[in-house]
């Protein structure tokens, strides 16, 4: 085993979901970036973040796990910067903020617009497909009542609740409920039989 260390560089170094990565994760591919070259750390420090099952990061840190793409973003070059779209190019920003999505209905999209996004996010998908699911039977139905009219919607999102047990066969480490087959069955063959999806 050759155990020098790796001689190749790169002038541009991309990290997709970086948020998702801790700092020492993220510092590998970077020591890759040749001086003077280009790093660019993509991903949403609102999602998910990095993850761990050592009990270190709490006595090494009192902020908890960061990644280094949130910790960077503290600092007050990227602090101070408002949020760019792409478009509004200011100078030279270091932070886009990528506002129009294309894969969630406006319903769903609403909770995490205003929660983490000052409202931002737009709904940019096409509409037949986001509201394909809307007739579905099983979604939740909502009323509402404008102009002295009453109109029934189905909310495009639905949460089911299962009280199962967690079994794994002996030789796999792999975890299955059969309450939750059961229940995805179930929501399947709904979805088969609907004539309104």
């Amino acid at each position: 085993v050759n155990s020098s260390p790796v001689q190749c560089e790169f002038d541009v170094v991309i990290v997709d979901e970086a948020s998702q990565g801790s700092e020492a994760e993220i510092f590998v591919p970077l020591s890759l970036c040749r001086r003077g070259g280009v790093m660019v750390l993509s991903g949403d420090p609102n999602q998910l973040g990095p993850i761990t099952r050592s009990p270190l990061h709490r006595i090494c840190s009192t902020e908890g796990l960061l990644s280094l793409q949130e910790r960077l973003l503290r600092l007050p070059i990227y602090s101070m910067q408002k949020l760019s779209k792409p478009g509004d190019l200011q100078s030279a920003p270091l932070v886009f903020f990528l506002y129009k999505n294309y894969r969630s209905h406006k319903d769903i999209l609403h909770v995490p617009s205003n929660m983490f996004y000052d409202g931002l996010l737009e709904e940019c998908g096409d509409p037949t497909l986001l509201n394909v699911m809307k007739g579905w039977e099983m979604l939740p139905c909502s009323t509402n009542k404008n102009n002295n009219t009453s109109k029934s919607t189905h909310f495009p999102l639905l949460f089911i609740g299962v009280n199962g047990r967690h079994e794994h066969e002996r030789e796999s480490p792999s975890y299955y409920n059969k309450d939750e087959i059961v229940e995805v069955v179930r929501v399947c063959r709904s979805l088969i039989a609907s004539n309104k999806v």
